[in-house]
């Protein structure tokens, strides 16, 4: 996990979340949970000591869902890992918290028109065999 951690870091430069926000605190969480597959609302919640419905307000008051925070997380992370070679298209989807990378092909496309293999492609990264 070190390995990916500048791309993290990268990724969450590019979100410019205001430190200190219920947003960078539920993005926090979320990366920490996402690759386990117990990215959800009440987990989230319970980590940072409030009900699912505190959440939900407090996020609201924000201008944001705690959906809409996964969704852009997840594609920050999706762009950064895509540019790393040495991550096989299964190893982001996990990554990212989908089951396969059939979910992360749909995903992609609905973020960014294209697949992630044709993003690759186009920038000269080949996926590892």
């Amino acid at each position: 996990m070190e390995t990916i951690q500048p791309l993290c870091e990268e990724a969450a430069r590019e979100r410019r979340t205001a430190p200190g926000s219920l947003r960078n605190s539920v993005e926090n969480e979320v990366q920490k949970l996402l690759p386990h597959g117990n990215a959800e609302r009440q987990n989230v919640a319970n980590a940072l000591g409030m009900s699912t419905r505190t959440l939900s307000r407090r996020l609201a008051e924000e201008d944001t869902t705690f959906e809409d925070v996964v969704d852009r997380l997840r594609q920050s992370l999706a762009l950064q890992y895509i540019k790393e070679r040495e991550l096989s298209l299964s190893q982001i989807a996990w990554l990212i918290g989908y089951e396969g990378s059939t979910s992360l092909n749909h995903a992609f496309r609905r973020w960014t028109g294209r697949s992630p293999s044709a993003m690759r492609s186009e920038r000269g990264l080949s996926a590892p065999h």
